[in-house]
C-alpha cells in the first residue's frame, strides 16, 4: 500500500508531541484513557461515524509499530508506546474509517489527527503539530 506521507507525519508527531499529554505505566490506564476519549461528547460530535466502543489490544515490545483496524474498531498499541500521541494517532485512523485503507496518512487523516490533538491535548499542542507538519510539507484537510 502506498503511504508516501507516513514518515513525515511520524517525524512531525515526534518533534511536536513527544512530551505532551499523559504517558501511562499500566495497561489499565491506557484502556481507561481510550474509553474516556471515545465516550467524550466531543468525539461523537466531531466524528459521528467513528466507533464509540473501541477494543484496545496490547502488542509486545518487539512489535515494530502500533496499528488500527477501522473496520473492526480495534487499535493495537505496542508496549512502550503508551502515550497520548500514539493513542490519538490510532484513534484518528478509526475516525477516518475505510478511507485509511487507501491512503493511511492522507490529508483527511492528518486533519483528523490535528482535530483530535486540538480537542484532547489543547491548542498549544495543535499549533506545535501543525507547525511541524507544515515544515515538512504535509497537506491536510479538515475532517468535517
Amino acid at each position: 500500500m502506498d503511504d508516501p506521507r507516513r514518515d513525515a507525519v511520524y517525524s512531525a508527531e515526534h518533534a511536536a508531541l513527544d512530551d505532551v499529554g499523559p504517558r501511562f505505566t499500566r495497561w489499565t490506564e491506557v484502556v481507561a484513557y481510550v474509553d474516556s476519549l471515545t465516550t467524550d461528547a466531543r468525539w461523537t460530535d466531531v466524528f459521528p461515524d467513528a466507533p464509540v466502543e473501541v477494543e484496545v489490544v496490547r502488542r509486545s515490545r518487539s512489535a515494530r509499530y502500533s496499528a488500527a483496524e477501522p473496520a473492526r474498531g480495534v487499535i493495537h498499541l505496542r508496549d512502550g508506546s503508551w502515550d497520548a500521541s500514539t493513542v490519538l494517532n490510532e484513534l484518528a485512523h478509526l475516525a477516518v474509517g475505510d478511507e485509511a485503507n487507501t491512503e493511511p496518512h492522507g490529508e483527511r487523516f492528518v486533519g483528523t489527527l490535528l482535530e483530535l490533538v486540538r480537542t484532547f491535548l489543547g491548542f498549544e499542542a495543535y499549533g506545535a503539530l501543525r507547525t511541524e507538519l507544515d515544515r515538512r510539507g504535509v497537506p491536510w484537510r479538515a475532517p468535517r
